[in-house]
């Protein structure tokens, strides 16, 4: 069945690119000859002929346009589900959206190559360990690439864009809530969470304390955010909006008391999102995130000191697909999830190589806010947040 899907994924990427190309072609060759006509013409002709060629520019422009205008609507939305999931650009091409149906059909074409092509090697190698650093992000590129292009389709076919402004930076943000964590292997369950972000220019801080109330258990953190790319980042791209491009670096420390062992880590990241609304219209509101970092950690038992045979290096992988929604009342950020470390409270699903997913809402006016988020990993996290803004 996978077979049968894959070819008819590539049967048709082919045959649109062709079509694409071809029309392109077209419209070249006719422009050209318009372009000659002209020249050989008298004047009144030339003015004439300037006419319609002008009329004839406007046609191709209105056809354009047509084919980049979308009509969201509940059939639209369900096409974009089925067959829409197995042909992603469906419920785009039933909205009338043709030129992002075809890039959507085209990214999961990607992201189906990319996925099969690193899983082969991975499964070749032996999933060697010296490989898995190549192979592991062009898996998760590909996936990624699968995932974003049918939720791509799904929202455009359904809501077809929503309006937005760019979001500022506050200098001073204090969040504290509550963490409720699920997991079989350890006492605590209940934490307080206090995470406070200081921001200055291109640069954030921040600094988070979780102490659990029902055990021996604490967790410290500093994250630095440097935004090189941006809205408010160093360099600012010739289009401001929601894309970006950051470094952060984070410092943390574990204690767990109560198992008598505690961790010490230190990881870097960069990490970029990209506003969908350069990829079609039709995507307004939402965007991507993608982030490649690397990290080491320390395991220090009460029995025993830090030593090189404790250490554990990590490679970091993590994607997002987001919403940004805006009203008069408060501004609603939608993000669903997947992080590939396998530390920390949340761990590694089951079977050892895959990290956590999770979804994350955030509700907020210009002072004040709520965070949810949860997250899935060998244990489950649930975090609810009261934020407020200065």
């Amino acid at each position: 069945m996978r077979k049968i899907v894959n070819i008819c994924v590539l049967f048709l990427s082919i045959i649109f690119s062709v079509i694409k190309a071809e029309n392109v072609v077209k419209l070249k060759n006719n422009i050209s000859k318009e372009n000659e006509s002209t020249k050989n013409i008298s004047d009144n002709k030339s003015l004439k002929q300037a006419d319609v060629l002008n009329d004839a520019i406007s046609d191709k422009n209105t056809l354009s346009e047509k084919n980049n205008q979308i009509n969201a609507g509940v059939l639209p939305g369900i096409v974009s589900i089925f067959p829409g999931f197995i042909l992603h650009g469906s419920g785009h091409l039933a909205a009338g959206d043709t030129d992002t149906a075809l890039n959507l059909l085209l990214f999961e074409g990607i992201g189906l190559g990319l996925f099969f092509a690193g899983g082969a090697a991975l499964a070749a190698s032996g999933a060697s360990d010296k490989l898995i650093y190549f192979t592991a992000p062009v898996i998760m590129a590909g996936f990624g690439l699968f995932i974003f292009s049918s939720l791509s389709d799904i929202f455009g076919s359904f809501i077809g864009g929503v309006q937005y402004s760019n979001i500022k930076h506050n200098n001073l943000k204090i969040s504290t809530g509550y963490m409720y964590i699920s997991d079989d292997n350890f006492l605590y369950e209940n934490f307080l969470v206090f995470e406070p972000s200081f921001h200055l220019s291109h640069f954030t801080l921040i600094p988070l304390l979780c102490f659990a109330l029902d055990d021996k258990n604490q967790n410290y953190k500093l994250t630095s955010d440097y935004e090189l790319f941006g809205s408010e980042g160093l360099y600012s791209f010739e289009k401001i909006d929601l894309s970006k491009i950051n470094i952060l670096s984070a410092f943390s420390y574990y204690n767990f008391d109560t198992e008598e062992f505690q961790i010490i880590s230190a990881e870097v990241m960069v990490k970029g999102r990209y506003d969908l609304l350069r990829f079609s219209k039709s995507l307004s509101g939402t965007f991507v995130e993608s982030g490649l970092g690397y990290s080491i950690d320390f395991t220090k038992y009460n029995h025993n000191s830090f030593n090189n045979e404790d250490a554990n290096e990590q490679m970091l992988l993590y994607m997002a697909y987001g919403i940004l929604y805006q009203t008069k009342k408060a501004d609603f950020e939608f993000l669903l999830f997947y992080d590939h470390r396998r530390d920390g409270y949340a761990g590694g699903m089951q079977g050892g190589f895959t990290g956590s997913m999770g979804i994350s809402l955030y509700i907020y006016k210009e002072y004040f806010g709520f965070k949810f988020k949860f997250v899935k990993g060998i244990a489950s996290i649930f975090n609810i947040n009261a934020e407020f803004r200065l």
